[in-house]
């Protein structure tokens, strides 16, 4: 686990303090509409959201080069579909996917206590890949929005190459309703509470679909 963000924030529910806050009224107020729609519907996208210099940085080079040590730091799936790989955070070509402002915030604003980086992975959703069943990360009932998980594009994800398919309002328990692809450009990001059922569709495209993901836990305290 990295250093734990926000470890001396001590704001009233629902106040943007901090070390990390965005800057101007209207950055503020897209946080905070962004962060309702999480805690309502379970799920936000960003488009376009990271710089391009990052992603420059990032898309030609395998995930191998930003792998965890550990010799189970890749993991392909029983099927094939798509492989993962656990990544280290102290890389610092990885370092704005983790401490983007807008993301922290946001972050910030649904958890409402201090929190830190609980996983960073990459994830490839492979050629001829099929349906993902749709799942949940943790269980219904843990509390409101207490993990958060977030998904930057690394391609853009689309309805032919195995995006990501959400169920809002399955994290507070809702009956389960139509499913949400979660499309976007290159650079887009995904914030989702990880109560939420999902999973990726089918690849049908000829070509591998990237993305890296991570989490965020409460800091408990003892």
């Amino acid at each position: 686990m990295v250093q734990p963000f926000f470890e001396h924030w001590q704001g009233p529910a629902g106040e943007l303090s901090g070390w990390v806050a965005v800057h101007g009224a209207s950055d503020v107020n897209e946080a905070n509409r962004l962060a309702d729609d999480i805690v309502l519907n379970g799920l936000a996208i960003v488009e376009s959201r990271l710089d391009v210099s990052v992603l420059e940085r990032l898309c030609p080079a395998l995930p191998e080069q930003f792998a965890a040590y550990a010799a189970d730091s890749k993991r392909p799936s029983s099927d094939g579909g798509d492989t993962r790989v656990r990544l280290k955070p102290d890389c610092p070509d990885l370092e704005p996917l983790f401490r983007d402002e807008l993301l922290l915030t946001i972050a910030a604003r649904v958890l409402r206590k201090p929190f830190a980086l609980r996983y960073l992975v990459s994830r490839t959703v492979h050629p001829t890949a099929t349906c993902q069943s749709l799942h949940m990360d943790c269980d219904v009932g843990t509390g409101p929005s207490q993990l958060l998980a977030f998904i930057w594009m690394l391609d853009a994800f689309d309805k032919n190459n195995g995006a990501t398919q959400f169920i809002p309002g399955s994290h507070r328990g809702s009956p389960a309703g139509s499913p949400v692809l979660a499309t976007g450009p290159v650079g887009s990001l995904i914030i989702y509470d990880r109560a939420i059922l999902h999973g990726y569709t089918p690849n049908q495209s000829n070509a591998d679909r990237r993305s890296i993901q991570g989490g965020f836990d409460p800091i408990t305290e003892g």
